[in-house]
């Protein structure tokens, strides 16, 4: 008999033969936690074939593995299967819930380290992931930018659905993903969960390889797009109705920008991603796209190149610096996009140009550039380990974490923490910030001689606010300070822009 898992895991698989094998070799590798899964066969059509390969695997389980059939229903419909099983049959039923595609993989010992720092954070968790291609070739790591995740970062950024949630049984126990959604209906189970007071915490653990197919059905990007806006408007106006409850901005003009965000996400990959040879053509009908939307665009080209960024990675399944001599390609793609925007009056004339170095800053080695930032700080404070004097890093999202976690080791004073995103209040108790690391109020004034870090990309408006705007006496190193953003970037977007007009 099986112990009590702590973790369930749901796979919905569907003529998933070529690949659930590798999926549940990685469930199996869980060594320190308890755990049980539910393959739902959601009514393949394979011959049985996906099926025979999860009873083949049930035998070597010890009891862990179990096969549940049902006709097919969608990718909802065979979630809702699973967790209907959880609810009914206690003993399979874990303290955490995580839904696993029969396509992507966990990494044992990244969810091994999730599940034994859990017990001393409050509610459900998220992690960071792989994004991998179509041959399971990790492209990137993909940080969550934020350090917890309710209904205001849901609001707030359109994209942030991350396949790496855990989430606390008596969190997700009385809900269900909505059955006639085709597209993005984890991004409305998640907000309706959230408006119900569900909170997920980031651990600093990247639990899952997410794989990117070309072929897959989230590259109908105007389907993605409608649906998107429509799972949006809908929890806006739930969120109003509930009177904006968990700190949540359900405004009108809120809510304009979030969708006028969401909007160009999508149609910069419909430009960047779908287009062949015709990439004009791609780029007509991608601006076509963004004209039919509600919503007031972003103008910020910061936010443009993390859009082109995003699509690549997402759409072509591939990280730009990995992207060799195809990236000459993509970047006619975002040229003609360019010139779309431009044509359209939603951007100034050369926004290309002006691009590229925004582009390559996204490429950069992050480790590198942390560990880069700490050695112009260690220079200025005149000590290899800061020589003992705090460091305030601003901006606690994908950069700063990176920041953090290179100088936990090495700075041998102080690490006060300040983001606008989060609450002062919750400490190192929540897991929201290491051990050993501080909390601080973003407009706390800065003392005399401070050793300061600005790891957050879309600088300008921080720049010119307290503390940073009047930083008499103290050193300040930004992220963005590095060559790429002085124009002379020598990165792989540079590079193709430099091939292009070679000939």
């Amino acid at each position: 008999m099986a112990k009590q898992p702590r973790l369930s895991i749901i796979v919905p698989m569907y003529n998933a033969a070529a690949t659930v094998r590798q999926t549940l070799e990685s469930v199996l590798g869980l060594v320190e936690t308890a755990w049980h899964c539910i393959v739902v066969d959601d009514g393949s059509t394979d011959g049985g074939a996906g099926a025979a390969i999860v009873r083949e695997m049930m035998a070597g389980s010890g009891g862990r593995l179990e096969l549940l059939s049902k006709p097919n229903g969608g990718l909802s419909s065979a979630r809702n299967a699973g967790l209907d099983k959880l609810a009914a049959t206690a003993a399979i039923c874990g303290e955490y819930v995580l839904f696993l595609d029969s396509d992507d993989r966990i990494v044992p010992g990244e969810v091994d380290k999730m599940m034994a720092r859990a017990g001393g954070i409050p509610g459900s968790l998220v992690g960071h992931f792989n994004l991998c291609d179509e041959r399971m070739i990790r492209q990137r790591r993909q940080n969550v930018a934020v350090s917890a995740m309710g209904l205001a970062e849901l609001l707030d950024v359109p994209f942030l659905v991350p396949p790496c949630l855990v989430h606390r049984w008596q969190d997700v126990a009385g809900h269900r993903f909505p059955p006639t959604r085709r597209n993005v209906e984890d991004y409305d189970m998640w907000l309706r969960m959230a408006l119900a007071g569900v909170r997920w915490t980031v651990v600093d653990a990247t639990i899952a390889d997410y794989r990117c197919s070309p072929r897959s059905m989230s590259h109908d990007y105007a389907s993605f797009l409608h649906d998107g806006q429509a799972v949006l408007a809908e929890a806006f106006a739930r969120t109003r109705a509930a009177g904006g409850p968990h700190g949540a901005d359900a405004s009108a003009a809120h809510e304009a920008a979030v969708l006028g965000r969401q909007a160009l996400n999508w149609a910069t990959r419909q430009a960047v991603c779908a287009g062949g040879d015709d990439r004009a053509a791609a780029a007509a009908r991608a601006g076509a796209l963004l004209a039919a939307v509600p919503g007031n665009l972003p103008r910020g080209e910061d936010f443009l190149a993390g859009c082109i960024d995003s699509a690549v990675l997402l759409g072509l399944c591939v990280a730009p610096e990995r992207a060799g001599e195809r990236l000459a390609g993509i970047w006619q793609a975002v040229q003609a996009w360019c010139g779309e925007l431009e044509r359209s009056g939603r951007f100034h004339p050369g926004l290309a140009r002006r691009l590229v170095a925004l582009l390559d800053l996204a490429c950069q080695d992050r480790a590198a550039r942390a560990q880069a930032m700490l050695d112009e700080l260690a220079f200025r404070a005149a000590a290899a380990d800061g020589g003992g004097k705090p460091l305030v890093v601003f901006g606690y999202g994908t950069n700063g974490r990176e920041l953090v976690r290179a100088a936990r080791p090495r700075w041998r004073g102080p690490v006060m923490i300040r983001d606008t995103r989060l609450d002062t209040g919750l400490g190192t108790a929540a897991g929201v910030v290491p051990a050993g690391c501080l909390l601080q109020a973003w407009d706390a004034p800065l003392p005399a001689g401070t050793l300061a870090a600005l790891t957050i990309a879309e600088e300008g408006p921080f720049m010119q606010r307290p503390p940073l705007s009047a930083m008499d006496g103290s050193v300040l190193v930004r992220w963005s300070g590095g060559p790429a953003a002085h124009g002379e970037s020598d990165g792989p977007w540079a590079q193709a822009a430099r091939r292009l007009a070679a000939g």
